[in-house]
């Protein structure tokens, strides 16, 4: 059996279509990739892709499933690279460089670091201090939680910087070490075993909370510490203002033995786009508002992006640029899909 989540994406990826979450449950369910014994399958499903959805944005990656509307799921994987999947390569990137940075910077300046995120959690001004016993198996920063001015609660925190997956008995180790009135936080940039997790939360001892190193990484960047959030303008075109603009549905020509023909179809955009230059096959995609994607890189027009491909000083894009008519599998140009003269 799977879990719903992992049936969700199978299904959508065997199936390579957008599927409404209630025909996800049901082949789920048909195909025995999932047992649920709760009422409300189809709920859960949208709940658990939201989380997860959540989790991966929150850690700069990208999403697995998205959402296009009236409860209708697709997989990210799907679109073509744009502007928001550069953005979220920038975020990986930076998040590696910052883990790189935490778990090779001096182990006093590391501590420093975690006393700074406490403080920004909403411990105490001026309670949280570094002990300066890093690496004996004590505590290495205390702080103290006001608690809606209801109470105060002194917290004890381990941090450790290890490859390896963190065992019960480090967690055991800083229970041991707490004093009657705290509270203990193992924050490591690794992860824990499943014994350590459940040694933590173990029945009839002090609870301990767990911080791995993607949690961690999570809270740095919402935080802001060691890395700074930047906004850039982005400029897209003024569709209202530019009249030759392809349309959400199109006339295209369907030729059949020299014969053209107009059939009126549904063009989904993006659009795959080619064109044949120089003995090459140039990829890119056409968006709703006249915009050309080509590795990554925006044009504003079919006209740009044709200039920019073959260096040329002019080009008429809407004949340079092709795309694959459904309707026969045949090549055609993009100009067909040009607005008529009004």
């Amino acid at each position: 059996m799977l879990s719903m989540i992992e049936a969700a994406y199978q299904i959508l990826k065997n199936g390579a279509t957008p599927m409404h979450y209630r025909e996800i449950i049901r082949q789920a369910l048909e195909q025995q990739l999932i047992s649920t014994q709760g009422l409300t399958p189809e709920a859960s499903l949208v709940s658990a892709i939201s989380r997860e959805n959540s989790k991966h944005s929150n850690r700069g990656e990208i999403p697995r499933f998205e959402l296009q509307g009236e409860g209708i799921y697709g997989l990210a994987e799907w679109k073509p690279v744009g502007i928001v999947r550069s953005i979220n390569d920038i975020k990986r990137a930076t998040r590696k460089a910052l883990h790189e940075r935490i778990t090779s910077m001096p182990p006093e300046l590391f501590e420093k670091l975690i006393g700074s995120l406490l403080e920004k959690l909403g411990f105490q001004e001026g309670t949280v201090r570094v002990t300066g016993r890093s690496g004996d198996g004590g505590i290495d920063v205390i702080g103290v939680m006001n608690i809606e001015d209801i109470t105060e609660l002194e917290v004890a925190v381990q941090v450790k910087r290890i490859s390896r997956n963190v065992p019960p008995e480090k967690i055991r180790a800083l229970r041991g070490a707490l004093m009657p009135n705290q509270r203990g936080i193992f924050i490591t940039t690794s992860k824990f075993t499943s014994q350590a997790e459940q040694e933590a939360c173990a029945a009839g001892k002090v609870p301990i909370s767990l911080v791995d190193g993607e949690q961690l990484l999570d809270l740095l960047f919402v935080h802001e510490i060691g890395v700074i959030s930047q906004q850039h303008k982005i400029y897209e075109i003024e569709a209202d203002y530019w009249k030759e603009i392809p349309a959400a549905s199109s006339t295209i020509m369907s030729s059949n033995n020299s014969r053209i023909v107009p059939r009126l179809i549904k063009i989904q955009y993006p659009l795959a786009i080619f064109a044949h230059y120089q003995e090459l096959s140039i990829d890119a995609s056409l968006l709703a508002d006249g915009q050309v994607i080509v590795d990554q890189e925006h044009f504003g027009s079919l006209s740009a992006a044709g200039m920019a491909v073959t260096r040329w000083k002019s080009c008429n894009g809407w004949r340079f640029w092709k795309f694959m008519n459904p309707l026969d599998g045949q090549e055609c140009l993009v100009d067909v899909l040009r607005k008529p003269e009004s």
